[in-house]
């Protein structure tokens, strides 16, 4: 029986060694994570777990796909991860870059002992985000007791521009998409020309509007600051009513894992 015991012992402590890094350097942590990566090149495409959809978020497919580093985020003294973002790549190992192709935002959770920083877990893909092949624009914010990545992007689509803001919770062993997206933009005088003198052909008888935003976190709240103009579709004699003008403001609060309106009104018209 003690020779049983002294064997499990020894086999425990002759296990496979786990792999440490010493600092919280977003290169050595995406070692730790994939060991053949590197910053450039082929060299950064890894296999990750990726939605096979975007309409689907809990199915995922082995993908091959250029993993890159965002923001490291210490959670407290002894947990930090890790924000990646991975965007698919093609036959010949490039990034895709459609105007339907998003981007993946990966967390990667690491833990501190006394021989450094390991991996404890991982998310391959949190949410998406983006267009041709790009994430948006990435921030960390502080709200409540979670750490907050919000990713900004915008397109155009047949005429008609917006842009939109995500949102991601992180919280030690944990990440959650916290919004399907928040319009920030919405402007379409690429679909109709000129509100007054509008082209029969590119959409005489369509609403105008212009409507653009500010954002910043204050206070623990998401503040957004709106500002533009609609203008309704003409009347029977061609004519249009006066534009509304927009001076508003909403705020969103986040409620447990989801970032919530809970004042005002978000005016930007959908498309």
């Amino acid at each position: 029986m003690r020779y049983l015991l002294s064997l499990c012992l020894c086999l425990a402590a002759c296990g496979p060694e786990v792999p440490h890094t010493k600092t919280l350097d977003r290169n050595g942590l995406m070692r730790l994570v994939f060991p053949t990566w590197a910053p450039k090149g082929k060299a950064a495409n890894q296999t990750v777990s990726l939605p096979a959809e975007s309409s689907q978020p809990d199915k995922t497919d082995e993908t091959e796909a250029r993993v890159s580093p965002l923001h490291v985020i210490r959670l407290d003294d002894t947990h930090a991860v890790m924000v990646t973002e991975a965007v698919a790549v093609d036959e010949h190992g490039e990034p895709v870059n459609c105007h339907a192709c998003s981007a993946s935002l990966g967390a990667y959770f690491f833990s501190r002992d006394d021989k450094g920083w390991r991996l404890d877990s991982r998310q391959d893909s949190v949410g998406t985000s983006g267009v041709n092949g790009a994430i948006g624009t990435t921030r960390v914010e502080r709200i409540g007791k979670a750490f907050v990545v919000f990713a900004e992007w915008g397109s155009c689509w047949q005429g008609i521009c917006g842009s939109w803001l995500e949102a991601f919770g992180v919280w030690p062993g944990k990440a959650k998409s916290l919004t399907p997206g928040i319009p920030l933009e919405a402007e379409n005088s690429g679909a109709v020309g000129e509100c007054d003198n509008a082209d029969p052909e590119l959409g005489a008888m369509q609403p105008c509007f212009d409507v653009s935003s500010k954002w910043a976190v204050r206070q623990g709240q998401v503040v957004i600051d709106f500002k533009g103009e609609t203008r309704d579709t003409p009347d029977e004699d061609g004519k249009r009513p006066p534009a509304v003008k927009i001076a508003t403001q909403a705020r969103y609060t986040l409620q447990g894992d989801e970032l919530k309106l809970v004042s005002g009104a978000n005016p930007v018209p959908g498309f």
